[in-house]
């Protein structure tokens, strides 16, 4: 079962903001008659890679294996490996896209991860099947 990211509006309207800031750079450096077009490749490379997270940021819960997907980055841990499953609101980096996070403690309490599901209870119904099914 795949669980897509939920996404908060003002992590768009930052994502946006930051994508756009070279171009307002490209036009002083135009203005200036300094060279311009590298500003605008760092724009379209920066908007490419918020859309890419945006889009491909998911969870899936798929033959007792939790998968976290976002952008480039990808985990894999086994669904019995998890010790908890809990609601946070933890600014802490990780593939969430929301700040209605869930925090997930796996591999005997070593590792963590926040995710951001749009269902929460959904996934943390399919991590429990999961883990009885292992």
């Amino acid at each position: 079962m795949t669980f897509r990211s939920k996404i908060d509006l003002w992590l768009v309207a930052v994502l946006i903001l930051a994508s756009a800031t070279p171009l307002f750079v490209a036009r002083s450096a135009n203005s200036d008659g300094n060279p311009w077009q590298p500003h605008v490749v760092i724009a379209v490379l920066m908007a490419a890679f918020s859309l890419w997270l945006l889009l491909s940021t998911k969870y899936t819960v798929k033959d007792s294996v939790v998968h976290v997907q976002s952008g480039p980055f990808s985990w894999k841990f086994a669904a019995r490996g998890i010790t908890s499953v809990m609601p946070s609101r933890s600014v802490i980096s990780g593939p969430a896209l929301s700040l209605h996070r869930l925090r997930i403690v796996y591999d005997g309490g070593k590792k963590s991860i926040i995710i951001s599901p749009l269902d929460p209870d959904g996934f943390i119904k399919a991590v429990e099947a999961a883990k009885s099914a292992a």
